[in-house]
């Protein structure tokens, strides 16, 4: 399996698990609700959503039980944008929200090893809070 593979099933897993936060998906200006793509007047609107990226750490080669294969690391690193100004509960809970979703959980065939949140920034009229996961992944 490939890194585009792997990019592919976490953010179908995302996409299918989190339908009220919209996604705005990743060196794309494509924003999602519900699996719906938004408008501009909708985008402009919006006082929270997630922007998920995958960053590879690294592809080794491992002794796989008998065989040799290759152990693909890679961090999800989901965004999480709320306006500026609006208190941190509704973002922490979010942050709660997606840890718990992804937290030890095997997603085909990606383990999710652990997870840490970032140091929150503000970027224009938004505060962001990254929230990052590593994903393991073995292949031959």
């Amino acid at each position: 399996m490939n890194i585009s593979a792997l990019k592919s099933q976490l953010e179908v897993y995302l996409n299918t698990n989190i339908t009220d936060i919209a996604i705005k998906w990743e060196d794309l200006n494509i924003y999602s609700l519900n699996s719906t793509t938004l408008d501009q007047t909708q985008i402009d609107a919006l006082d929270t959503f997630i922007a998920p990226t995958l960053i590879l750490i690294s592809y080794k080669k491992e002794l796989l039980g008998i065989t040799d294969g290759y152990l693909n690391k890679a961090f999800l690193q989901i965004s999480i944008y709320t306006k500026t100004n609006t208190g941190a509960t509704a973002r922490l809970e979010l942050a709660d929200r997606l840890s718990s979703l992804f937290r030890g959980k095997v997603i085909e065939d990606v383990t999710i090893e652990s997870v840490e949140l970032l140091n929150k920034f503000n970027v224009g009229e938004f505060t962001v809070l990254p929230i990052r996961f590593v994903a393991k992944l073995y292949s031959n």
